[in-house]
């Protein structure tokens, strides 16, 4: 018997560059693919090649005329993993707010997870039923599914 789910569960499915998210409306399955909500990191900011310079800057020291390298304030890949955080949450944010879904089920490398965590707005907070704590952006469907039957099982 298929155990059902409130309808429709969103599974989202991420990692540092790329995010899907699948619609599910029982245990038994089968995770069907939300079409318009595929997205990798180059969507929002390029690809890696161009996100910094092939050398750092340079600067004059101050006692003499030697140049120095100036290295960036801030890592440049930790920051476009920001931004795709952000924009993952910001479509999400949106599709609740559209009432697209009522319960999601997120599995996402830690880091990710954390940075998902703080973007969400409250009401995506509220329908997170379960963080499941792992890199499954490659798997296959049956693999994703198992991984969120054993998190939603009632005896979990």
């Amino acid at each position: 018997m298929a155990i059902p789910l409130p309808s429709p569960t969103w599974i989202l499915v991420a990692d540092a560059s790329q995010a899907r998210i699948f619609e599910l409306h029982s245990l038994a399955g089968p995770l069907a693919a939300v079409p318009d909500f595929t997205m990798t990191a180059e969507d929002t900011h390029g690809f890696s090649r161009d996100l910094k310079s092939d050398r750092p800057g340079r600067a004059f020291a101050s006692s003499d005329n030697r140049r120095a390298a100036v290295e960036p304030r801030h890592d440049p890949h930790q920051l476009a993993k920001d931004r795709f955080a952000e924009a993952i949450a910001e479509r999400l944010n949106h599709a609740c707010g559209e009432k697209r879904f009522v319960q999601l089920v997120v599995i996402a490398p830690p880091r990710l997870l954390g940075a998902l965590r703080q973007d969400f707005n409250a009401a995506v907070r509220d329908t997170v039923a379960v963080e499941i704590n792992k890199d499954l952006v490659k798997a296959d469907r049956a693999d994703i599914l198992d991984h969120v039957k054993t998190a939603l099982s009632p005896s979990h």
